[in-house]
């Protein structure tokens, strides 16, 4: 359809500003839930479908919570909804896990949730541009997510290869999809405060740098001028 030269490839920018400004609200989440200060709290956000593949969060919820005697108390959250709301709810009970578990169905108010958050999991079995991930990271909450699509990007360089997960500079990445996996690498993070500081600020300033409106806006920009530049003259 055309020659390399005639593309050019601007990555997306959103509105993040809404989202980091509340970065401090940290409150907010946790009144609503009842989370006491010493809890983790970890977060999913987004539609309720099967691509998003809520079994697994749940089945490492399970085997995180049964392996977490020696480290600190997990709470989870869902928001969201959508078709397999039913069946998460079904699933939750099933797996014993209902007493941690918080479902909150869709927020208008999610920018003011996020910084209550722990971590934020994501267990896609695909992804494209991971909004809820960026989301979250500019709002300094770091993630544990398979390792599919776009979240290997935002992740960015292996920095330590774990027994079924990487540590990652701006995440962890589960290795498959496998909830002992995934359950190992979010214990790992809500373990290590100093992991989960590091990931925050390194994940913050990646995504307010490469994601914003505003470099959106200069790229697109950019682009014109270039094509000012290059344009013949006038016969």
């Amino acid at each position: 359809v055309g020659s390399p030269r005639q593309f050019a490839v601007i990555p997306l920018g959103i509105d993040l500003g809404e989202f980091a400004e509340a970065a401090g609200a940290r409150g907010v989440l946790r009144s609503e839930i009842g989370a006491a200060d010493d809890e983790i709290v970890v977060g999913f956000v987004g539609r309720l479908t099967e691509i998003k593949n809520l079994p697994l969060l749940i089945r490492a919820a399970r085997r995180a919570i049964g392996n977490a005697a020696d480290g600190p108390k997990l709470r989870f959250v869902v928001i969201g909804d959508g078709n397999v709301r039913e069946s998460v709810e079904e699933l939750i009970h099933a797996e014993g896990v209902a007493d941690s578990f918080d479902l909150l169905g869709n927020r208008p108010d999610v920018p003011q949730l996020l910084p209550g958050l722990d971590i934020i999991a994501l267990t896609s079995r695909n992804e494209g541009t991971p909004l809820s991930l960026i989301e979250a990271m500019a709002a300094g909450v770091p993630f544990v997510s398979t390792a599919v699509g776009g979240v290997v990007d935002l992740a960015g360089q292996v920095v330590d290869e774990r027994a079924g997960f990487s540590i990652c500079e701006r995440g962890v990445l589960a290795g498959d999809d496998s909830d002992v996996s995934f359950s190992d690498g979010l214990l790992y993070l809500a373990k290590s405060e100093k992991l989960r500081q590091s990931i925050s600020i390194a994940g913050r300033a990646f995504v307010l740098d490469s994601y914003s409106k505003d470099r959106l806006v200069s790229d697109i920009r950019e682009l014109y001028r270039e094509l000012f530049r290059e344009a013949p003259g006038e016969p």
